[in-house]
């Protein structure tokens, strides 16, 4: 067990409860604004979360990427397949950002301002489960990156 290993799996965990923490608490508030209510909040707080999740992603898949090159170049067959599929879904909760993230969350505001009520709520519907798989993913993630740390 190394440093990078638990940073991992603390970093993971981390994340993890944090994503959880938005699609329980934040996103079903979020859904309970009207759309020029939503509009204000989104401009005061959309910078606030990019700046806290941004990087405890970045570094969160950088470190389990990297436990994973740690345990495949020492061939640590004991962690290896655990720690490379950690690896793995670490890395597609970047690719969840680029391929719908990014552009998900420059139409909601713009959504928010038409004042258009119902597709606002579908925006924040479909944003919701894609959040959803994105979560499962990182929880995925996470309890591989821990059987890694100790395998069977």
């Amino acid at each position: 067990m190394t440093m990078l290993e638990i940073a991992s799996v603390v970093l993971l965990g981390t994340l993890s409860g944090a994503l959880l923490t938005e699609g329980a608490v934040l996103v079903p508030y979020w859904r309970s604004l009207d759309a020029s209510e939503f509009a204000r909040m989104h401009h005061d707080f959309a910078p606030r979360l990019y700046k806290f999740f941004a990087p405890l992603t970045v570094i969160a898949v950088t470190l389990t990427v990297a436990s994973g090159v740690v345990h495949a170049w020492a061939d640590d067959g004991g962690g290896l397949w655990p720690s490379l599929g950690a690896g793995v879904a670490a890395l597609s909760l970047l690719l969840f950002y680029g391929a719908y993230f990014k552009a998900a969350n420059a139409r909601l505001p713009a959504t928010a301002v038409k004042d258009d009520q119902a597709e606002l709520q579908l925006e924040l519907r479909r944003w919701h489960r894609v959040h959803h798989c994105r979560t499962a993913i990182c929880v995925i993630a996470f309890v591989l990156a821990t059987i890694a740390i100790n395998p069977p």
